[in-house]
């Protein structure tokens, strides 16, 4: 993980076998701090990568954790001095070279004794639209003012007339 990974970059990257991110990053279910509804994919991995009860109490806290932070807990697997995430990979890569076989071998154990299956990701879909569904005005007008809040910060980094 390269930047910050917050909402669906930090979802995106709990998808993967092995997470490398730098140290002086943040991550977070961030679109869920506003406590509107619960998150849903980050569910299902996380609870992959941790016991339920630290992964639900991630998910619900809404804080945005640094990369050492998931690390200690489990959720990232290699942390890299900031800037230096690219090369953390490749030295990882080079360092177990020689295990490859069996680094793709443990990964495929590990998804076939504890799927991700498509049903699961639909059936949460469904949970959490259904709880989309009971949003109160109040709630929109949070995530009313979360949108606007990330749409000023992305402006800082696209170039003028981009967004």
């Amino acid at each position: 993980m390269q930047g910050d990974a917050l909402g669906g970059g930090f979802e995106h990257a709990l998808s993967f076998d092995l997470i490398v991110a730098n140290a002086a990053r943040n991550s977070a279910c961030r679109k869920y701090s506003s406590t509107c509804f619960p998150a849903w994919a980050p569910y299902s991995f996380l609870s992959r990568r941790m016991d339920r009860k630290r992964a639900e109490a991630l998910i619900l806290s809404g804080r945005i954790h640094t990369a050492e932070e998931l690390y200690e807990m489990g959720v990232v697997d290699v942390l890299a001095e900031d800037g230096a995430g690219e090369q953390a990979a490749r030295d990882y890569i080079a360092r177990h070279g020689r295990k490859f076989n069996a680094h793709m071998s443990t990964y495929r154990a590990r998804r076939r004794v504890n799927p991700v299956t498509l049903e699961e990701l639909i059936d949460v879909v469904d949970i959490w639209a259904k709880a989309a569904l009971n949003l109160t005005e109040q709630d929109l007008r949070k995530m009313d003012r979360l949108c606007a809040a990330q749409d000023k910060r992305l402006q800082r980094f696209m170039p003028e007339g981009q967004f």
